[in-house]
């Protein structure tokens, strides 16, 4: 099974402002009328809901008198506009009021008094409860109340938002990482209908499961969407622990309260006694500890490999930072090191904007799956596209050598004889060929194409079996001359140890160690780093046999390698020391 997991970095990709820092800036500019700095997609947005006055009104009644909406702008006012750790500051409130109700119940008193140096002291204040320092029940009850009212307006606000303006913003481009994966589940963090309108039908028997609840463009009192917390002790499958309080906050109970996406267990139940190999891939996801439920769950499935696409070295960080403080940095490291690492980590490609990443090509080829259902016109009409491409050898639409022989495979397999095995050859020699996560060229088989389809039973036709054949000889030869001009590839091809250690150190004794000399070294060991030859160069070499200066590059080589190996364990501290003000 291959799962798609998208977070909210997905939408931001395709330049919508979704970010909880885009809803804020929306928020005050209608609410409180100011003059805030807003981008070009919620200009439009702002025009549009000052002339429904209806959409305008329901959005400044959930929000003016809003305890929740009036304490994240005192937030942003002490933090800066690109404050966006809302979740977590609605988790840090809700413990604060959960301690004072326990606190309250185990001291045997009618009231608890509010010392001034107290946290809750501020967030009362914060918050601008209508309440003194002496809370009793009814006092707490009555803020509780408040509370849940106020998460509830905030979330149909922002589920307004995202119905009403989000779902319908033109979208530009396609992300390759998307397009490339074949998906047949799809489990949705976000509200929007992003995923749908780009991707949905592209992929062999997909399914979506919206795990937050999808934002509804209907007249309503209460959210379809979830807003909440994730607490430590809170598991679907166990009971409360001591702090039962609040629990209309746990994103647990509002998926169960309303009837959310619910699809992912039934997945993950299936897995587990299949037994198959999984593939997952999260994108636009920081992985944060607030959906540490269902991420917990997804990684430590016992058959599957994950990987996960972060935007930038900083989004990098602090998803290491964030699977640390999910499963522990001993764990984790056991999950990305190795010679077959559970988790990769893998910066995802540029967005394309002008380009579909191979989107056409891929949509034809499911009509031509499809060809029972289509009128000998529509059948006519699709194939004179595919003429015109082919002919122009239009690389754009083809993108890549897998979609050029999936093409031909669903052609055959519907007995069209049309268009030749040297016409599909020609338009691969233009695409680059498949690397895998070794830098190595990846060869295709035939399996992928059985059946018309991915890895049926039935064994592809000749002529796609030809295909594949002289792709894989081109690629093979191209890939020859490429690592030619790459430094010292050539060490990864060596498969004799000893032959291997020699080499290594000719390179030190021989080269001058100038900056470029290790960038290179650099780069082929971050390429290279599985290689099991590196591994017992670095943990069984006797660098006292060498000379002052080889053994100082030798040393610097090792930090180099360790560093790739082991840069989780410098965000231990950072860990330890994040807190939340």
């Amino acid at each position: 099974m291959k799962l798609l997991v998208l977070g909210n970095g997905f939408d931001i990709d395709h330049g919508l402002p979704t970010s909880y820092a885009d809803f804020m800036r929306f928020c005050q500019a209608v609410v409180e009328q100011s003059d805030i700095e807003l981008n070009g997609h919620q200009k439009e947005y702002l025009k549009k809901i000052s002339g429904d006055k209806s959409l305008n009104d329901k959005f400044k009644k959930l929000l003016k008198d809003n305890c929740l909406f009036r304490y994240f702008l005192k937030r942003i006012d002490k933090l800066g506009p690109d404050w966006i750790d809302l979740e977590r500051e609605i988790k840090s409130v809700i413990q604060e009021f959960r301690i004072v109700e326990q606190n309250l119940q185990n001291s045997n008193q009618t009231y608890y008094q509010v010392e001034v140096e107290e946290k809750i002291f501020y967030l009362i204040d914060a918050l601008s409860l209508d309440t003194d320092l002496f809370l009793d029940d009814i006092a707490l009850n009555n803020m509780h109340k408040e509370l849940c009212a106020a998460l509830d307006d905030f979330s149909l606000a922002l589920e307004l938002y995202i119905s009403h303006f989000i779902n319908g913003t033109t979208i530009s481009g396609v992300s390759p990482d998307i397009v490339e994966f074949e998906a047949k589940k799809v489990l949705v963090f976000n509200y929007s209908n992003t995923y749908e309108r780009v991707y949905a039908g592209l992929h062999w028997d997909e399914q979506i499961d919206y795990v937050h609840g999808k934002a509804i463009a209907e007249d309503k009192e209460s959210p379809n969407i979830i807003l909440g917390i994730t607490s430590p002790h809170y598991n679907v499958d166990e009971s409360a622990g001591k702090d039962e309080g609040y629990v209309e906050f746990e994103k647990y109970f509002q998926r169960i309260t309303k009837k959310t996406g619910n699809e992912y267990m039934k997945w993950i139940d299936s897995c587990k006694e299949s037994k198959e190999p999984v593939e997952i891939v999260f994108f636009g996801h920081s992985l944060d500890f607030s959906d540490s439920d269902i991420i917990k769950d997804l990684i430590c499935l016992e058959n599957a490999n994950i990987v996960i696409y972060y935007y930038n070295e900083n989004a990098h960080k602090q998803i290491i930072a964030n699977l640390i403080e999910i499963v522990g940095k001993k764990k984790l490291i056991s999950m990305v090191s190795g010679e077959t690492p559970k988790i990769s980590l893998v910066q995802q490609k540029q967005h394309l904007k002008t380009a579909t990443a191979g989107i056409s090509v891929k949509k034809d080829i499911r009509e031509l799956c499809n060809l029972h259902s289509l009128s000998e016109s529509q059948i006519d009409s699709l194939l004179e596209t595919l003429a015109d491409h082919i002919s122009q050898k239009d690389i754009d639409y083809f993108h890549s050598q897998r979609q050029v022989i999936g093409l031909l495979d669903i052609l055959r397999w519907n007995d069209l004889k049309v268009f030749t095995v040297d016409d599909f050859y020609d338009i691969c020699t233009m695409l680059p060929y498949e690397k895998n996560k070794m830098g190595t060229y990846k060869p295709y088989k035939y399996e992928e194409w059985y059946d018309g389809g991915p890895r049926g039973e039935s064994p592809c036709s000749n002529d796609v079996v030809d295909l594949i054949d002289r792709i894989n000889d081109y690629n093979e030869t191209k890939y020859k001359e490429d690592i030619e001009n790459i430094p010292y590839m050539y060490l990864n091809f060596i498969t004799d140890y000893n032959e291997f250690e020699q080499e290594v150190l000719r390179i030190l004794n021989d080269e001058n160690p100038t900056t470029i000399f290790w960038n290179r070294l650099h780069k082929i060991i971050s390429m290279c780093i599985d290689n099991k030859n590196f591994q017992k160069f670095f943990n069984e070499f006797d660098e006292d046999t060498l000379t002052r200066a080889i053994k100082a590059r030798y040393r610097y080589l090792y930090r180099l390698y360790d560093a790739l190996c082991f840069q989780i364990e410098e965000l231990e501290q950072y860990v330890d020391e994040k807190t939340y003000d």
